[in-house]
């Protein structure tokens, strides 16, 4: 921070010792020097000074006042540089970075050329991604301080964001030259890294053959061998030098062979298409690679028949006798093909009889096995049948294998996870526990077994099985939050939604895109850090992640979470009984409620500052961190969430970064769909469905939505409310899909090439009872059918098509004809726990 000027020498004196104390962080000593300016009656509305009173009290958690302050100072001296930097710094700490940056740029009228504010504006520009505006303030910072290389970094990197590749090629080349003439340049870190980078620009610039010349010339002062290897066969093959390509890629199988991008590279350096081809280039990879495992495994990719049978053979053999406990998963892809898939079941029974009756594996080789040869084609068996849903026979060989060995806890995983496949997360829920408990110092034991609990809904328990692991906390739950463990509190809103607490699901799921804000604002340091330590490539590669950090599938799931909640208080408002906290308010005295009340409000205050950072307040003291969080979790609590008056707006606040992260999603455009439904958006809903249709036209649940749209937009125009010219761009941009015909038409169209699907047929019927009321008990027998015939068929399409009888969305059905099918579902799925009678299991969906 810059000294004010025009001070007296005394004055100014306080005023660099109050700066100093500033960035010495005593923030309070500091205070003490300004307050002796303040107290002269000449300066007590001295700006400069008013301004750095408020800074250091905002650095002592005091906002309001500081905000005042600052203010105050503008005021007295609206010209001040200083005071305009201040107010942006605050504006800055408050992650309000668009009013930073006027703040920023203010200053900069009055003082043009300080690197300082420079820096702190470019800083900010980037991390909103103004590229535009990055470059201009990176221009003007490499000219008041050309002889830093963070300059010449920055300034290159803001040309390569803004895709002028020309110009911060030539920068870089400036800056090498400039890093030569250092000592031992050649030899370091931060040269090796530059050149990485400078080669990273060329590429993209679309200079293939200039970015292979530049790492010929400098690929000996570049340290990380494994990248140069890696570019040079990149660029070969993109330039089709099939025979340099296969040079370089030789010597990184010969570094890594369990890397299977390289055997990938290597096929397209051979020009390989056919599966011979590459079976035999495997093969020969064996000999100079006799250790290596992938390429064992990737043989079987490529192989056919009785090649298949011989090869796999001796795979599985090799592998049992090791004791592979991943080994299903290995060879799992393989089951795409079902004549694989068999011949690999024909050869474990037989290993598993030959080993019983000969203890060992093949009649031709008699070679004893070791006992626990046994245990793991048991294992191997058991994972089998359950990926065929043959979950009795899977049950049978687990237990085998358990009463084999009873002491590996890998055993008992699996059973968990047979039945949780088969649809009893209660049952799957306690084998996990038993898991556990053969090893309690798993760590990853530990949090599939909670985990599972959360399937189960059993909250409670899965909260005290994560307790193990979180040393010295009270909140286990507000311990795991701190550390951004992101699937435990999606797994916790998804369980609190499934047993219809809305509350504390969406309170979990706005934690949840808080941390994903905070994912966002964690590059903020790194923006400055990486220009200084030359890191330019990785720097690059974090902005590129951050730009799509919300594409993550967890914060998907989240989003789809909160919006379905949120449709559901839409539709039916569910208000929490306040009556209870209004007798106790009732039986306090006057003195005791003005206190409650006044407590309320500042809790309230606090939250809504917490809210306006959209994360947790930042500030120098840690017990105001902690006050200011327990405030948030005071006053937004469940009933806050669950008792919103606006919830399509708060759904909307969940959709819109679905819609700008993940638009090739056909479930995004599915929940754009049913909130611009419900606000009776016709254009929007006519965006969903043109994007969904682009994506997926023959999605059941996107069916559904077509017909809905146009019975709506028929219903509109008979009434007189959808009128030209809107009604004309409807028909035209909906004819494509509707094709002149009547939703009936397209419901039938749907149903004839989908009648063997079940997902399918589900819509199909909830399409003919919105078509046609009457039509109740033909859409019930639609979806409601079991036949072997129809595919799909699971727990999951059954609970959905139980729910949508006991939701009336296909009208109103019996009780004794959702009995029936329950009572159907129960003999196909007899382990499904809801489908259980209510005197089996309490988890019954009609309970």
């Amino acid at each position: 921070m810059p000294v004010s000027t025009n001070l007296p020498l005394k004055e100014n004196s306080l005023f660099k010792r109050a700066m100093k104390c500033y960035e010495n962080k005593q923030y309070k000593n500091g205070i003490k020097f300004i307050n002796q300016i303040l107290v002269n009656p000449k300066y007590a509305e001295h700006g400069e000074t008013l301004a750095v009173k408020g800074l250091l009290l905002y650095c002592l958690g005091k906002r309001d006042d500081a905000y005042d302050y600052v203010k105050k100072g503008l005021k007295m001296e609206l010209k001040s540089y200083l005071c305009w930097h201040t107010y942006g710094i605050l504006h800055r700490s408050d992650k309000n970075y668009e009013e930073a940056i006027k703040c920023f740029r203010n200053a900069l009228r009055w003082e043009s050329g300080n690197a300082q504010i420079l820096q702190d504006l470019s800083v900010l520009q980037v991390q909103i991604r103004d590229l535009e505006g990055y470059l201009d303030t990176r221009a003007k910072l490499f000219q008041v301080a050309p002889t830093q290389r963070a300059a010449w970094a920055g300034y290159a990197v803001a040309h390569h964001l803004n895709r002028d590749f020309e110009t911060c090629l030539k920068i870089l080349l400036t800056l090498r030259k400039n890093l030569n003439s250092c000592y031992s340049s050649y030899s370091s870190n931060e040269y090796s890294e530059l050149l990485l980078y400078e080669n990273l620009v060329i590429e993209e610039s679309g200079d293939l053959t200039g970015a292979l010349k530049h790492l010929s010339e400098h690929q000996d002062y570049i340290r990380d061998r494994v990248a140069v290897f890696e570019n040079f066969s990149r660029l070969h093959l993109e330039l089709k030098n099939y025979k340099d390509a296969e040079t370089y890629i030789n010597q990184l199988l010969a570094r890594n062979p369990e890397r299977i991008t390289y055997y990938f590279w290597l096929f397209e350096a051979l020009e390989l298409e056919t599966d011979e081809g590459k079976f035999e280039t495997l093969n020969n990879l064996l000999k100079t690679l006799p250790r290596a495992r992938l390429p064992r495994r990737m043989i079987l990719d490529y192989i056919h028949g009785d090649q298949f049978s011989v090869e796999v053979g001796i795979y599985l053999q090799r592998e049992f006798r090791r004791g592979v406990p991943p080994l299903f998963v290995d060879i799992r892809p393989l089951y795409k093909d079902n004549k694989k898939a068999k011949i690999i079941e024909t050869l474990v029974i037989d290993y598993k009889q030959c080993l019983i009756d000969n203890g060992c594996l093949v009649k031709e080789i008699q070679q004893l096995e070791s006992p626990t040869t046994l245990l793991w084609i048991y294992y191997f068996l058991a994972q089998h049948y359950c990926y065929f849903k043959n979950y009795d026979e899977a049950l049978s060989y687990i237990d085998l294998a358990i009463c084999h060995t009873p002491t590996l806890p890998d055993l008992y995983m699996t059973k968990g996870k047979i039945y949780k496949k088969a649809g009893n997360h209660e049952l799957a829920s306690d084998w996990l526990m038993e898991a556990r408990e053969l090893d309690s110092s798993d760590r990853f034991i530990n949090s599939k077994c909670a985990y599972y609990h959360f399937k189960a809904n059993r909250i409670k328990i899965a909260e005290e099985v994560t307790s193990f692991f979180t040393v010295d906390c009270v909140n286990v739950t507000e311990s795991l939050s701190e550390m951004q463990c992101i699937w435990y509190l999606l797994e916790f809103a998804l369980a609190y939604e499934r047993l219809g607490m809305y509350g504390d699901a969406l309170k979990k799921c706005h934690e949840i895109d808080r941390h994903f804000v905070q994912f966002y604002q964690d590059q903020f340091d790194f923006h400055s850090y990486c220009l200084r330590g030359m890191t330019l490539r990785p720097y690059i590669y974090l902005l590129r992640f951050e730009e799509d950090v919300k594409d993550h599938e967890f914060y998907k799931k989240t989003a789809q979470c909160a919006i379905r909640i949120y449709l559901r208080l839409h539709d039916a408002p569910k208000k929490i009984d306040t009556s209870e906290s209004t007798n106790e308010t009732n039986s306090l005295t006057s003195s005791e409620l003005r206190k409650l009340k006044n407590k309320e409000r500042k809790a309230k205050k606090r939250a809504e500052l917490a809210k306006i950072c959209d994360e947790k307040y930042e500030t120098k003291s840690k017990s105001k961190v902690e006050d200011i969080c327990d405030a948030y979790n005071e006053y937004f609590n469940a009933d806050f969430f669950q008792n919103t008056p606006t919830p399509l707006e708060e759904a909307l606040r969940f959709l819109l970064p679905l819609k700008a992260f993940s638009p090739h999603d056909i479930t995004t455009h599915l929940a754009a769909f049913e909130i611009y439904y419900r606000k009776g958006k016709s254009l929007l809903m006519l965006q969903a469905i043109k994007r969904g249709y682009s994506i997926d036209p023959d999605h059941p649940l996107f069916h559904e939505m077509i017909v809905r749209f146009t019975l709506l937009v028929h219903k509109a125009k008979s009434e007189g409310i959808l009128k030209f010219p809107l009604s004309e761009v409807v028909d035209r941009q909906m004819e494509p899909i509707w094709k002149g015909r009547t939703p009936k038409e397209i419901n039938d169209d749907f149903l004839k090439r989908h009648q063997f699907s079940l997902p399918g047929l589900v819509q199909a019927a909830r399409c003919l009872y919105l078509i046609d009321n009457s039509k109740q008990s033909e859409a019930y027998e639609l979806c409601t059918s079991l036949d072997d015939s129809i595919q799909d068929v699971n727990v999951e399409e059954c609970s959905r098509v139980a729910n949508y009888m006991k939701y009336g969305l296909l009208g109103h059905i019996k009780k004794e004809e959702i009995d029936s099918y329950l009572k159907k579902c129960h003999e196909k799925f007899p382990l499904a726990s809801v489908f259980m009678p209510p005197e089996e299991s309490q988890t019954n969906i009609f309970n």
